[in-house]
């Protein structure tokens, strides 16, 4: 299983508090956990991992924690457990922190039984690329793309990623977004949108091909640029994601 494919950790699940005060205060990369449950065991995770959270923040946690689950796409019935945004140094102080609070031994105890499995995850967060209007809340939905690429097409796909967003910004694309890569597994990118509710994801009048040949002033180079995007992709997977604030440190609003 795959982390933001599935945001925490980041969850990213996160890039999702704020990215551009974030990315001043912090660094660029978001840290998080993929558990899947045991069958009937949901609500007992549920529980016990709040008893875990408190004892964190009793402890002094230092990382806020948020957790989100997918309510549309292939791959359900897990919980993604994120943060953000973190420097590698700020990974080696954390692990110190856990030992030295015991935090790994309150977890067996208390929480371990109820999972099935885990994954873990690091993603790099591309902030130049990004537009996250500053927030201070969670959003209440994510709606996360991964991008597969082919093989050797990296760069014509960060290049086109790269001239979308400048377009995107440049011409106030109403939408807040946020680019990322995960280290582990496939090496997937994506690209996480957030909403405060499904009504927000009615498609508008404007499509993006249309607003990129406007901004291009050519519907022939906004094609263009969307083939060179569009053809450096093998595989493509989106999942929306619920915010969880009861099982979250970070609350939101």
């Amino acid at each position: 299983m795959r982390l933001l494919t599935s945001v925490l950790v980041t969850l990213a699940l996160s890039v999702l508090m704020g990215t551009s005060a974030m990315a001043q205060e912090g660094g660029d990369l978001a840290d998080s956990w993929t558990m899947k449950i045991n069958r009937g065991d949901t609500d007992k995770f549920e529980a016990a991992f709040k008893k875990h959270l408190a004892f964190r923040v009793k402890q002094g946690d230092p990382r806020t924690w948020e957790v989100y689950q997918p309510v549309v796409g292939r791959n359900m019935g897990h919980y993604v457990v994120r943060t953000c945004c973190i420097k590698w140094g700020d990974i080696d102080a954390y692990d110190a922190w856990t030992v030295e609070n015991k935090v790994s031994d309150h977890w067996t105890r208390n929480v371990d039984r109820y999972v099935k499995s885990y994954a873990h995850e690091i993603d790099t967060i591309d902030f130049n690329n990004s537009h996250w209007r500053d927030s201070t809340a969670a959003p209440a939905l994510i709606s996360l793309t991964t991008y597969l690429l082919k093989p050797g097409r990296e760069v014509q796909w960060s290049a086109a990623m790269s001239a979308m967003s400048k377009h995107a910004m440049e011409g106030d694309w109403p939408n807040n977004w946020a680019w990322g890569e995960a280290m582990g597994g496939a090496g997937e990118r994506w690209l996480a949108v957030p909403y405060d509710t499904f009504a927000d994801m009615e498609p508008s009048d404007q499509t993006f091909a249309m607003f990129l040949s406007k901004q291009m002033d050519s519907r022939e180079a906004a094609m263009e640029l969307l083939g060179e995007f569009s053809d450096a992709i093998k595989t493509t997977d989106r999942t929306i994601y619920r915010f969880r604030p009861d099982l979250s440190s970070a609350q939101g609003d």
